[in-house]
């Protein structure tokens, strides 16, 4: 009868299954260890008392260590005070109220994925849930505390837990979205009330205009009484979004002016923030409301304009544009479009006539004829530009700075306190001799850079023309 050993525990098996459950048993492994290390294997016996004597030693350490309940954050000063707390009303309530929030969330994540609320077992969810979220021992309230606020914070039913993702609160939506959502439904409105206005006009309607007496008017009480008048227009037409901010808080910091003006100076003053082509700003206030929306309601910064980070809080918006200089507009090739319901160009157009109305003129022929000036010599062309005699080149050359009119709508004497503002801190304008002086920048620079790049590449090339073979082939 052949018999059956272990070499390693020096003990004698009945059979090979024996020896095969032996070689799994956790008496074999400590005994391979201990041959390893060069020392003699112990008995059954031996390693048995030494595992009840771990064990006895490691019991004290578990029960320490359990003395914190995660699901209440409240820490005991013996296990068996943590043992009655478990059995307590208050514990079981919340242990109930994280179970139901649990479970709402996983009935949402299903949703996503497709799942309906019927397709899942509710009562192995449940259970699972309750063994996940069960008191466990923690070391680390520190660490559990926060999770804990956040999942207490709004507890829900079970009732609740069949709520979708398509019926999520709007506060649970990002910032942004709500900013475009928001946005998109303005347009649609505007466009509606526009096209009913156009069905009911009649062509009988005349807008009043003011004179050029009172546009040049910049008393304190006629702005205050404009800007009264906002504030009723305001109220008539409904609360601003929640988040927008005021048109008297600043942009780019929590600081607060008392008048429209003042909030536009500060914002120059301190952050270096000027209003692009403010000589044909028509509607002022719109375009600060509207940034106010931008920044505090889509979460967006105004020179990074949707190519940036995303931003959860208007804090974060305003302290990105002030670390990295970034408190002012984009308005560089299509971005301007955005803002084109504030501004009226029609006075730089060379064939505009003051109280002329775009809208009213009749359409032009398709081949408008020359026109011929004989006393300044000047050849009108169709787009309205005038071509001078060469004879007169000298006047033509001379620069007598700019007449062009400020043409605004709405706001003008604000307007008109911002435009004094900007040329007392040394702003000349985007146009005239300036622009010109920058073009002529630019054209030298581009020349240098051509100029470098031909004597690089000139002087790159080898200057030995001929190659001795190496290898005769």
């Amino acid at each position: 009868m052949a018999t059956y050993t272990c070499n390693t525990c020096r003990v004698v098996l009945v059979d090979a299954e024996a020896q095969r459950a032996h070689y799994k048993t956790d008496w074999h492994r400590y005994n391979l260890r201990r041959k390893v290390a060069g020392m003699a294997p112990v008995s059954a016996e031996g390693f048995q008392e030494r595992v009840r004597a771990q064990r006895a030693l490691a019991e004290p350490e578990s029960k320490g260590a359990a003395t914190y309940c995660t699901v209440c954050s409240k820490k005991f000063a013996s296990f068996k005070a943590y043992e009655n707390h478990l059995k307590s009303r208050r514990h079981v309530e919340l242990e109930k109220r994280a179970v139901s929030r649990k479970v709402a969330i996983l009935n949402e994540k299903n949703l996503e994925k497709g799942l309906g609320v019927d397709g899942v077992d509710k009562d192995a969810v449940n259970a699972a849930i309750q063994q996940v979220i069960k008191a466990q021992p923690s070391t680390s309230p520190k660490k559990a505390a926060p999770a804990l606020e956040a999942e207490f914070r709004s507890p829900v039913s079970v009732a609740a837990g069949g709520r979708g993702a398509h019926q999520r609160d709007p506060a649970e939506k990002p910032p942004r979205l709500q900013w475009f959502e928001r946005q998109a439904r303005k347009l649609a409105k505007q466009q509606g009330e526009e096209e009913s206005e156009e069905e009911l006009d009649d062509g009988d309607d005349w807008e009043d205009i003011d004179s050029d007496e009172e546009v040049e008017c910049e008393d304190g009480e006629a702005l205050d009484q404009e800007e009264e008048q906002d504030a009723e227009e305001e109220e008539a037409g409904g609360s601003p979004p929640l988040g927008a901010i005021p048109i008297t808080d600043c942009l780019f910091c929590p600081h607060h002016s008392s008048s429209l003006v003042k909030n536009v100076a500060h914002m120059t003053k301190v952050h270096s923030f000027f209003l692009p082509d403010v000589e044909y700003l028509s509607d002022l206030k719109g375009l600060i409301k509207y940034l106010g929306e931008k920044v505090g309601v889509g979460k967006i910064c105004l020179w990074c304009n949707e190519k940036g980070k995303s931003f959860y809080s208007t804090e974060a918006v305003q302290a990105h544009m002030h670390d990295r200089s970034h408190c002012k507009l984009f308005t560089d090739g299509d971005a301007l479009l955005e803002f084109a319901d504030f501004y009226d160009f029609r006075s730089s157009y060379p064939d505009h006539k003051e109280g002329e109305d775009p809208d009213e003129t009749e359409a032009l022929p398709s081949e408008k004829p020359l026109g011929y000036d004989d006393d300044t010599m000047e050849l009108i062309l169709p787009s309205g530009a005038r071509v001078g005699h060469r004879s007169l080149m000298r006047y033509y050359k001379q620069r007598f700075g700019l007449s062009r009119a400020v043409a605004v709508a709405r706001n003008q004497k604000a307007v008109g306190r911002v435009l004094q503002q900007y040329r007392a801190l040394g702003w000349t304008g985007s146009t005239g001799a300036a622009l010109v002086r920058q073009r002529d920048m630019q054209y030298v620079q581009r020349m240098k850079s051509k100029w470098l790049l031909k004597m690089g590449v000139k002087n790159n090339a080898t200057k030995q023309m001929h190659f001795r073979p190496q290898v005769m082939f």
